[in-house]
């Protein structure tokens, strides 16, 4: 389910549009995407309809898009946790997991986001995330939880 390639620390990035714009580059810079912009209009489209911070300091955006030739779940960790909404009473986003799947995919995304989100309950998990000093290390926290 995760890929080192899809992994990125200490990213500088202001907003959420920016966290997007450099998950979806990730995304296409290892080979998931073949066309970005079509991608980016899904994933803005999901993001317009209600808003994909699901607490816990935590966003998941996702998109069905053509263009997305395998599935994939991208991960950044911003320098500094970012407001998602407009909403300031939402708590500031720090973990922020981008999924792609393809159009014809009926319930892909929903099995990435009910797997991400059991890791991502579990708030000594959510720290060693925020902890970790590599991208190794996210990815070994990842692989080890996903076969546990």
């Amino acid at each position: 389910m995760f890929s080192k390639k899809l992994i990125a620390i200490d990213v500088a990035i202001n907003n959420k549009n920016d966290a997007i714009d450099y998950l979806i580059d990730l995304a296409h810079r290892a080979g998931y995407l073949s066309n970005s912009e079509m991608f980016k209009t899904a994933v803005l489209e999901r993001e317009a309809s209600i808003s994909t911070n699901v607490g816990l300091g935590v966003a998941i955006p996702h998109g069905k898009s053509q263009s997305v030739s395998d599935a994939f779940i991208a991960m950044i960790r911003p320098v500094n946790p970012i407001q998602w909404d407009d909403d300031s009473k939402d708590e500031a986003v720090g973990l922020i997991f981008l999924i792609g799947v393809s159009e014809d995919s009926d319930t892909l995304h929903l099995k990435y986001i009910s797997e991400i989100s059991k890791m991502l309950i579990h708030a000594d998990f959510r720290q060693k995330l925020h902890d970790a000093a590599s991208i190794h290390e996210i990815y070994t926290l990842f692989t080890e939880k996903e076969h546990s």
